[in-house]
């Protein structure tokens, strides 16, 4: 991150990446489901491929979505992957250019970091039409960024 960043948030979220199974080592297009705990609130994270993302926060007490915050695809360099260090199993690292709306607390980009699990099975094991899950876990921290 460029030495402007402020780290504005942390969260360690815990899910699945989900993998269509067309059979064999065919698959489809890919999803993955998360959640975890972010200042009381309660965030569950979804992406499918390519790149298209959603993080939504809500109130425990009642249910509301207080906040949310989107991957944002369309500026140039938006994305930037990195191979974790251990790239037989763990999902890559990477950077993404986000928006936050609602109490979330203003962040343009996220940082993916820290992961276990989640990576592309070699072969699918589901039947063709079904999803494979693999158990996936990550950090992801929240930076504000002077552009």
């Amino acid at each position: 991150m460029p030495p402007q960043a402020e780290l504005i948030w942390r969260i360690e979220l815990t899910g699945t990446r989900n993998f269509s199974c067309r059979g064999g080592l065919e698959f489809g297009p890919a999803l993955g489901v998360a959640e975890g705990e972010l200042d009381g609130l309660e965030c569950k994270l979804w992406y499918e491929s390519p790149f298209l993302g959603k993080a939504v926060c809500i109130h425990p007490s009642d249910g509301r979505e207080v906040g949310h915050s989107t991957l944002d695809t369309t500026v140039k360099g938006a994305v930037f992957v990195l191979p974790a260090p251990n790239t037989k199993e763990d999902d890559a690292w990477g950077r993404f250019k986000i928006t936050t709306e609602g109490v979330l607390a203003p962040a343009n980009y996220m940082v993916r970091y820290n992961t276990s699990g989640g990576v592309h099975p070699k072969q699918c094991t589901a039947k063709p039409g079904e999803w494979q899950l693999v158990p996936f876990t990550a950090t992801y921290d929240g930076y504000l960024c002077q552009e």
